[in-house]
């Protein structure tokens, strides 16, 4: 899980590309520290997230969002 992009490469899942504007740098400070903590896989057309710590991880997506209400 990273903030770069590489539309030529399937094999990578982006997270976080642009930067908000009322991003702190003790938010962004946390942001790095989960990239570390999640495992992403995916099976077919799903992905997946496994926790590596024992701590909780929150994904928001707007789309999802939408979806699910």
């Amino acid at each position: 899980m990273d903030g770069f992009t590489d539309s030529s490469n399937a094999e990578r899942f982006y997270f976080g590309g642009l930067t908000h504007v009322h991003r702190t740098f003790e938010i962004d400070k946390a942001w790095r520290h989960i990239g570390r903590s999640v495992k992403l896989f995916h099976i077919l057309e799903n992905v997946f997230a496994e926790y590596i710590l024992d701590n909780s991880v929150f994904v928001q997506n707007p789309i999802t969002n939408q979806i699910l209400l």
